[in-house]
C-alpha cells in the first residue's frame, strides 16, 4: 500500500491502469526482496507439507501437523498449494535470478542502473562466479 499511496500522492488518482501499472513497477524489487529473504521458511514448509510419517495405529500422518492424515480431504489441497510454491518458488526463483543476471552479463549491461541491480551489484563482471 505504501507504493501506491507514493504514486497517488504523486500522479494523482487519473488512469488507474496506469497507476496500477506504476505501482507494480516500483514494488516489483521490494517484492523479490521479500521472497528472497523468506526463501528458506517457504522451502522449510513447502516440502514439510508433503512430508507424512506413519503412527502406530496405521495410519500416514502429516509430520509437521500430525492431526491432518495425508492424502485425505484437506491434505490435498496442501500438498497442490505445496507443489505449486515448490515449482514458482523454491525453483523458479532461482533460475529465473540465473537467467536475469546471466542475460544482463551477456549484454554487458550489468553496470546499467536497474531496480534489479541489488541482485548483482556486488559482484566483479571480470570474477562473477568466484563470489
Amino acid at each position: 500500500f505504501y507504493f501506491l499511496f507514493l504514486n497517488v500522492r504523486a500522479k494523482g488518482l487519473g488512469d488507474t491502469r496506469a497507476l496500477l501499472d506504476k505501482t507494480w513497477v516500483d514494488m516489483r524489487p521490494d517484492f523479490l526482496s521479500a521472497v528472497i529473504t523468506s526463501y528458506h521458511q517457504i522451502s522449510m514448509k513447502a516440502f514439510g507439507a508433503l512430508k507424512c510419517t506413519e503412527f502406530q495405529d496405521g495410519h500416514v500422518y502429516l509430520k509437521m501437523a500430525p492431526e491432518i492424515e495425508c492424502w485425505v480431504g484437506r491434505h490435498w489441497v496442501m500438498a497442490l498449494v505445496s507443489i505449486f510454491y515448490i515449482i514458482v518458488v523454491v525453483v523458479g526463483v532461482p533460475v529465473g535470478i540465473f537467467l536475469f543476471t546471466q542475460r544482463k552479463r551477456m549484454l554487458n549491461k550489468l553496470t546499467d542502473e536497474s531496480a534489479f541491480k541489488f541482485l548483482y551489484e556486488r559482484y566483479e563482471i571480470e570474477v562473477i562466479w568466484w563470489h
